[in-house]
């Protein structure tokens, strides 16, 4: 998943081992919550390329070994949500 709206980009460590990509030595500040700050010291850079267009583009994403927490899951009745459309 990309987020056109985040100011970094990020992969897990396990994603960059399965497509086989390498990695270099980076120093990547990241700021989380209340503002700390944690340096990101490998990254790895990822092409991607739709399958239906000719589009491409390279990025650089600082390797994690994870991006989340455990998460738990919660179904939401999305005929109770409302003021919120799908384009949101």
């Amino acid at each position: 998943m990309f987020d056109s709206a985040s100011q970094g980009h990020f992969v897990t460590e396990r994603l960059v081992q399965q497509l086989h990509l390498r990695k270099f030595k980076a120093q990547i500040p990241v700021q989380g919550n209340n503002e700390v700050t944690k340096t990101i010291h490998y990254a790895a850079s990822l092409e991607i390329k739709p399958r239906i267009s000719n589009w491409e583009t390279k990025i650089d994403c600082a390797v994690l070994p994870n991006i989340t927490g455990m998460i738990p899951a919660t179904n939401v009745d999305t005929l109770v949500v409302t003021g919120v459309s799908r384009k949101d």
